[in-house]
């Protein structure tokens, strides 16, 4: 039964009814006997049209091969007729010249992209493979957007438009900077290299805390978020009044105006003497260490009964509620006629001006003596202890006989005759000075004048008090005016008024009267005071004379201590005077160090103290910094932690394990990693490189791969599908190219198979085709035939016959035309 014809019985077909077109029946049926018969014609074994060649021999036409002989008979001299317009074995055209670039090439070959000959429908051809020179393997010229980056000349190639991807239109690559926006990658690309505008040169949008100034809206940025340094968060310089303290700068920073709280609107905590008043805490703040004003260095209102005299508005304080004593309790010196008994100085004290009641204007009881009559009581009152007046000693008028001389009335009357009592014979008086002792009147009588004596003139012994100063023996004597509570007054024992007698003299600040110098008044009558190196109990802590506030004791006489602010030289490391364990110095006056437990703002971000680690997970590190990404330890959310920035090892510098498609190249594990699944570019899903053989088709690189070392099979080792003529033997294919060994010398033709063998036995010759003519392709048990239909019948022979007979009677039939039309 008639069967689809395999390749080269369909040549044998085309071959023929090409024959039947050119010649017409009648020429085909007179040129297969003159073939036949011919003895000598051309048949060249490379199917070239070469000058020169050599024809061989009719046999060499029927066996493929014989010896040469000296000349031919093609009549043109040339082996075949390739550019004669007419295509014949081994020619896979034939345009009718021999013009390269123009589809068929001088040598009959179809020319294809990548031949090396730029065609007309090609606008390069560089014969070569690569997208990434100056023509693409589709013969076109390459351009910026056609997907492939041109070596040399651009940078990055991604075929299309976009400018917000990783490659520009303009085949740059996308950089930071160049003012287009990187979608997903970039916040903002103003173009310039400006960083303190709105959009930083890394290509972030500007904002407090990137570290970058922005001039037109922020003061400052130190890119941390620390209040406790020169720059808030906010941006803004830090100031004394924006409520945050600056470490080393401030105490303190309560955030208002107002200066009568706990913080000054220097920065600087409020305290007693800064002259400024604290509310509710402080009564009154006059900034001086004066406690004679109205404010008293505790900072509060000075007031009657706080033992400090308040210069002119008390005359006295004495800190008690004992009215009887020199200063009364509305701070008032006592005095005379107030009413009050002052004791030790006064014997009674009415308060009234009258000295004829039983209270004298002196504030003495009144007596008989006290030269004041008291009415009802006494006939008269001198004042005096002379009997020889007015009136008598015992306040009665005088009278003669009574004893007493009445001074121009009695020159003396002492009853009797005695010149030794007070009264001489004849009623002289005895007088001091008379040279005799007047018994029971006088205790001497020196008969002087002299009151510096032993004697005074009133011939008494001299005595303190008695109103003359005994030379030798008294330092002052103002009689009753003596006293020991008067400043400046003679003392009762008539020493001149002194430091230490108790009453505060001129020139003295005070006067305690003993040698204690710890009781606020010193003994040198200096009223105690800080920096005179000596304690006042109850009032200073200490007091060692100095200014020096580095020592155990302040200028303030308090004692040294952690937290007063001022570093106690060998003893504090430091004292800022505050609680605040959280800046440059602990509440202990020791310095902050990294592994003491507490957090130094805007210098540590953790402290755990002896708990502190490299090792351990999450713990706070030595350094006192927080357990992060790339501290070498493996912490709560990390997969893993190597300690370093390197992203081609096993650990991402994310500490998240390396693997293919994340985008960094594994060494030692990965070839190349591209970040993304395409597995048809460069880069496979496997991160190997993409080559030619490993089962992969590359886009735009590779027409096909089927990931074997097979050259023989649908897809060659350079990843091109096989095609007849790519000079590699496929399974389908008898041999590619001029393989003379596959074919045992026969040649092999353009479709891939071998020329089939000469016919050894000839058969009658063919009948001319007439009506019906054509070629039938019978396939028997093992053989194949062709049978050519005629008019007159029908003529078989195997295929190879076929065309060998056909193949010959063509060249019989072309040199018999030519005869012809020679002859014509």
């Amino acid at each position: 039964m008639a069967k689809v014809a395999p390749t080269w019985c369909r040549i044998c077909t085309r071959v023929t009814v090409l024959l039947f077109a050119l010649l017409g029946t009648g020429a085909l049926a007179g040129a297969l006997p003159e073939a036949a018969a011919a003895t000598r014609q051309c048949f060249c074994h490379n199917f070239n049209n070469n000058a020169g060649e050599i024809c061989t021999s009719n046999q060499a036409i029927i066996e493929g091969h014989g010896n040469h002989v000296a000349d031919g008979d093609d009549l043109l001299g040339k082996c075949n007729g390739c550019g004669n317009g007419a295509p014949q074995a081994g020619e896979e055209c034939d345009d009718g010249n021999n013009q390269d670039g123009d589809g068929c090439d001088q040598n009959c070959q179809l020319e294809f992209c990548g031949d090396g000959d730029v065609d007309p429908f090609e606008g390069c051809d560089d014969g070569n493979t690569s997208n990434n020179d100056a023509c693409l393997n589709s013969c076109a010229d390459a351009t910026c957007g056609d997907g492939f980056t041109l070596t040399g000349t651009e940078e990055c190639d991604d075929g299309n438009a976009d400018p917000s991807d990783t490659c520009l239109s303009n085949c740059t690559a996308a950089t930071c900077g160049d003012g287009v926006l990187r979608v997903g990658v970039e916040a903002c690309d103003d173009g310039n290299r400006i960083d303190d505008d709105s959009c930083t040169n890394a290509c972030t949008v500007a904002s407090c805390g990137d570290g970058v100034v922005q001039s037109a809206a922020e003061e400052c940025d130190d890119a941390n978020t620390s209040n406790t340094d020169a720059c808030l968060s906010t941006c803004i310089a830090a100031s004394c009044g924006d409520g945050f303290v600056r470490a080393g700068v401030e105490t303190c920073d309560d955030g208002n105006s107002n200066n009568n709280d706990a913080c000054l609107n220097s920065c600087t905590p409020a305290s007693c003497g800064d002259g400024i008043v604290q509310s509710g805490v402080e009564e009154c703040d006059d900034g001086n260490t004066d406690n004679n004003d109205a404010c008293l260095t505790s900072c509060t209102f000075a007031a009657c009964g706080d033992g400090i005299v308040q210069a002119w508005v008390e005359a006295c304080d004495d800190g008690n509620l004992d009215e009887t004593d020199a200063c009364r309790n509305d701070c008032s010196a006592a005095g005379c006629g107030d009413g009050v008994v002052q004791t030790g100085v006064e014997q009674c004290d009415d308060g009234n001006l009258d000295n004829t009641d039983d209270c004298l204007n002196k504030c003495l009881i009144a007596s008989c003596g006290d030269g004041v009559t008291q009415t009802g009581i006494e006939e008269c009152d001198d004042g005096n202890a002379d009997n020889t007046d007015d009136c008598l000693n015992s306040c009665v008028a005088p009278f003669c006989g009574d004893g007493f001389v009445h001074v121009g009335v009695e020159v003396c009357d002492d009853g009797n005759l005695d010149n030794t009592d007070d009264c001489l014979v004849g009623c002289v008086p005895a007088s001091c000075g008379d040279g005799f002792l007047q018994a029971g009147v006088e205790s001497c009588d020196d008969g002087n004048a002299d009151n510096t004596d032993a004697c005074l003139d009133t011939c008494a012994p001299a005595s303190c008090g008695d109103g003359a100063v005994q030379a030798g023996v008294e330092q002052c004597d103002n009689g009753q005016a003596n006293n020991d509570a008067l400043p400046d007054a003679c003392r009762s024992n008539c020493l001149n008024p002194a430091c230490g007698d108790g009453v505060a003299d001129t020139g003295e600040a005070c006067d305690d009267g003993n040698a204690f110098n710890e009781d606020g008044c010193l003994n040198s009558c200096q009223a105690n005071a800080c920096g005179d190196s000596f304690v006042n109990l109850g009032v200073e802590q200490c007091d060692d004379g100095n200014n020096v506030d580095t020592d155990a004791c302040l200028p303030s006489c308090l004692d040294a201590r952690c937290g007063d602010g001022v570093v106690w030289q060998g003893v504090e490391a430091c004292d800022d005077g505050n609680a605040d364990n959280g800046d440059a110095c602990l509440d202990t006056c020791v310095s902050a160090t990294c592994g003491d437990g507490t957090i130094q703002a805007g210098v540590e971000e953790c402290d755990d103290g002896q708990a502190n680690s490299d090792l351990a997970p999450d713990a706070c590190r030595v350094n006192c910094l927080n357990a992060r990404c790339g501290d070498g330890v493996t912490d709560t959310g990390e997969a893993c932690d190597d300690g370093n920035l390197d992203n081609g090892d096993t650990c991402l510098n994310t500490c998240v394990p390396a693997s293919c498609g994340d985008g960094f190249v594994e060494a030692g594990a990965e070839s190349c990693d591209d970040g993304n699944r395409v597995d048809s570019d460069d880069c496979t899903n496997a991160c190997n490189q993409a080559r030619c053989g490993d089962g992969i088709v590359q886009a735009g690189a590779e027409l096909c791969d089927d990931g074997n070392l097979e050259n023989n099979d649908a897809c060659s080792n350079a990843c091109i599908p096989a095609s007849c003529g790519d000079g590699l033997l496929q399974t389908d294919e008898e041999c590619d190219g001029d393989e003379d060994r596959a074919c045992n010398g026969l040649g092999c033709a353009t479709t891939c198979r071998c020329n089939p063998e000469p016919n050894e036995q000839e058969g009658p010759t063919p009948p001319a085709p007439g009506p019906g003519a054509g070629v039938t392709f019978l396939e028997g048990s093992g053989s194949l035939s062709c049978s050519l239909q005629t008019g007159s019948g029908s003529t078989s022979r195997s295929a190879q016959a076929w065309t060998l007979l056909l193949l010959a009677g063509m060249a019989v039939g072309t040199v018999a035309a030519m005869r012809r039309r020679r002859s014509e």
